[in-house]
């Protein structure tokens, strides 16, 4: 009878620490992210599972077990493909509630819309805290990176694309 209760003990400290240890893995910050930031790309189809092994092997969550778990608690958000930006170590909760939302600049509003000039595209950067105007402007009007393809060109106008900002966690998020 002791070893039966003493089995059982056993078996809820151990279903306690994992218990923990996932609530640890999904409420506490983890990873050293660079300082200039670093994109995790999450392509489209992943799986909840998916995901968090993509994001366990970049180094932004601590568990991928944690972070599917906690995802497959919250069946009403999903996450959505795309490029995510991480600039600081976050929570696994953290991390899913921003990948299920997209940040305020999505390929539908892009930095680099089509028709926008690099005046506009400028202006755009230094309004959302990326850079000063005049450093993109002094990169965009010198056209040294495109010369062996397009000699003509004066200035990088008309070759900047759309490339969407998704996750940026000190920027606004619409739900």
């Amino acid at each position: 009878m002791k070893i039966l209760a003493a089995l059982i003990l056993l078996v809820v400290l151990a279903a306690a620490a994992a218990a923990g240890y996932v609530w640890y893995s999904i409420e506490k910050p983890y990873g050293k992210i660079p300082a200039e930031g670093m994109y995790v790309d999450i392509p489209h189809g992943a799986s909840r599972r998916a995901a968090g092994h993509i994001l366990k092997k970049a180094g932004v969550i601590r568990n991928s077990f944690a972070f599917e778990f906690y995802a497959r608690r919250h069946p009403k958000r999903t996450l959505q493909a795309g490029e995510y930006f991480f600039d600081h170590p976050q929570a696994g909760k953290e991390v899913f509630l921003e990948a299920g939302r997209t940040a305020k600049f999505t390929s539908s509003r892009s930095l680099c819309a089509k028709g926008k000039t690099i005046y506009d595209i400028a202006r755009d950067l230094e309004a959302a805290k990326y850079m000063a105007a005049e450093l993109f402007l002094r990169a965009a009007e010198d056209p040294t990176e495109i010369k062996d393809l397009f000699p003509e060109a004066r200035t990088l106008e008309g070759f900047l694309f759309p490339r969407p900002i998704i996750c940026r966690s000190t920027r606004q998020r619409r739900s």
